[in-house]
């Protein structure tokens, strides 16, 4: 047991401290349990707050990747169809509209290439390699994206790539590189290249 005002160990028996010389009375204090309940707590705290981190981490890493994909997806699909409404919802929203229409005609050039397979009775079908993040170091920064295309660079989350191939009934395959950028918090397509 211990002293109720120092603190000090004492035996189970005994009416006063040895050190402070505290009357104990009839029932001295029980005090060992509680340091080793705050350090029980505090390392429960620290354990689940490390767990909470983690988990985030792991859901939004890969969750950003999936948005990158499904918009990929989702405009090839409409490339591939000729939804030129769909295109234009995936492309970079710009304040300059010669710029705009540039993107935008580059875009509805690649389903316009795609569509004569169809038209010429040839059925097309598509694999989305995995996205690639671009890096500052890679073959554009933020900085030179931003001015380029008249954005707010602080908007530009991310920029990266995803490449699709194209599979012609005849044959054919065409690779398609995709170029995204997640501006504010959707992914857009802001240019496409034959490979």
């Amino acid at each position: 047991m211990f002293c109720k005002k120092c603190g000090a160990e004492i035996d189970d028996d005994a009416v006063f401290c040895p050190k402070c010389e505290a009357n104990l009375g009839e029932a001295p204090v029980e005090n060992k349990g509680k340091k080793s309940n705050k350090a029980t707590l505090i390392i429960s705290l620290i354990v689940i707050i490390a767990i909470v981190a983690g988990s985030i981490l792991l859901i939004c890493k890969p969750f950003n990747k999936q948005n990158a994909q499904r918009a990929a997806k989702n405009f090839i699909e409409a490339t591939i169809t000729g939804d030129k409404t769909k295109i234009k919802k995936y492309c970079i929203p710009l304040d300059s509209s010669n710029l705009k229409l540039y993107i935008l005609n580059r875009l509805y050039s690649l389903s316009d290439d795609l569509l004569k397979y169809k038209d010429n009775g040839l059925t097309l079908s598509y694999k989305l390699d995995d996205y690639q993040k671009s890096f500052d170091s890679d073959h554009i920064s933020f900085e030179d994206l931003a001015s380029s295309l008249n954005l707010k660079v602080q908007k530009i989350k991310e920029i990266g790539s995803v490449d699709v191939t194209i599979s012609v009934s005849n044959g054919e395959e065409l690779t398609v590189s995709l170029y995204m950028i997640k501006y504010g918090n959707k992914w857009y397509i802001w240019g496409s290249d034959y490979k």
